[in-house]
């Protein structure tokens, strides 16, 4: 999806640190929030609790995912962003709630445009590497 930055300013975003989610159809759903072909634009991603969940996630940007770890992430996240989708002539500023795999997810990629990997937030967990597993053993016969 292209979205021409020259746009963002008719539609009065004018942040020289502009900081961008697009919510893939693979990737975009959890459990309450759907943000499939979505743009979030200068995501405020931030725990709504102290519940935390642990995931065993990849990270496309680790060993193109296929290499997964543990990660503790916040169960339940609140949102504040400008959202914008094909079709709406401007993007809407938000705030809502997530909880489950999408606070998750948007964590795990809020922390990319902080400069974090999936890694990152593992440091004191056990990565695993799927790939050196025999298949026996990880389809759990």
């Amino acid at each position: 999806m292209l979205l021409k930055l020259e746009i963002l300013k008719d539609w009065g975003i004018e942040d020289k640190n502009l900081r961008v989610i697009y919510g893939s159809e693979q990737r975009g759903r959890g459990d309450d929030f759907d943000f499939r072909g979505h743009i979030l634009i200068n995501p405020i991603v931030t725990p709504a609790s102290e519940a935390v969940q642990c995931m065993s996630e990849g990270c496309g940007s680790i060993e193109d995912g296929s290499l997964f770890m543990w990660v503790v992430r916040p169960h339940e996240v609140e949102i504040s962003a400008h959202i914008w989708r094909p079709g709406m002539a401007k993007p809407q500023s938000a705030s809502c709630k997530a909880s489950g795999q999408a606070a998750g997810l948007l964590d795990h990629e809020t922390n990319h445009l902080d400069g974090l990997t999936a890694a990152s937030a593992s440091l004191r967990h056990r990565l695993v590497d799927f790939r050196s597993v025999p298949d026996s053993l990880a389809l759990g016969t």
